[in-house]
């Protein structure tokens, strides 16, 4: 099941990312799969990299997955994108554009 219309941020509080991703539906690609966030204060240079598991339904044409994301520094703009990758560490091949947001 591959990711294919991008990601749609939901919530941003403290250093956790709610996401919704839309999805192909498709029986025989259904299974695990890591939310990753890239992420750093440079939006050219997004060195730092969170993922959290998350399970795509067939039923479903989106998932709402969070990922976590620690250590951030206080009053600082950070700037991310987001993809998926399958367990084996193949991804699904696309990746949201350039977001931001500031810590307090």
């Amino acid at each position: 099941m591959a990711i294919h219309r991008g990601y749609v941020p939901l919530i941003i509080c403290a250093h956790i990312i709610s996401l919704r991703c839309e999805h192909e539906q498709s029986a025989s690609h259904t299974g695990d799969h890591y939310g990753i966030v890239h992420y750093g204060t440079d939006p050219s240079g997004l060195s730092e990299t969170a993922k959290s598991p998350i399970r795509l339904n067939p039923d479903h044409s989106s998932t709402v997955f969070r990922v976590r994301i620690d250590g951030l520094q206080p009053r600082t703009t950070y700037y991310y994108t987001v993809d998926s990758i399958e367990t084996n560490g193949k991804g699904d091949g696309v990746r949201s554009a350039v977001k931001h947001f500031t810590t307090r």
